[in-house]
């Protein structure tokens, strides 16, 4: 089994790089949470050529018997929860900077 562990970009702290069910990398902090805690909203599990893989938790999904309850990084990052705080008008003396929408390519027709 290897580990796939970086240290985020914006806060250097080491996170472990998981495997979503549609293919995409998703950062998971070290570790597993309580079965309980309902912040962890990710169930991640090794599978049997020894990947981390994760699916994220909605509604009243509970983790499988053979997963983990984790944490997405980017909700515990804090330079990351300090830019959404002032997105939203939270943090005093800041002023939210507007993100343009992403300009999507025109399909192409055929």
């Amino acid at each position: 089994m290897t580990r796939r562990i970086r240290s985020c970009h914006d806060c250097r702290q080491l996170v472990e790089l998981a495997t979503t069910v549609r293919g995409a990398t998703m950062p998971l902090d070290l570790g597993a949470y309580g079965t309980l805690d309902p912040a962890a909203t990710v169930a991640a599990f090794y599978d049997g050529a020894g990947v981390l893989r994760c699916r994220t938790l909605t509604g009243d999904d509970q983790p499988h018997p053979h997963e983990d309850r984790r944490m997405p990084h980017a909700a515990t990052c804090p330079p990351k929860v300090k830019a959404r705080a002032a997105r939203r008008g939270e943090v005093e003396g800041v002023i939210p900077f507007p993100r343009r929408p992403r300009q999507r390519p025109a399909p192409h027709s055929v």
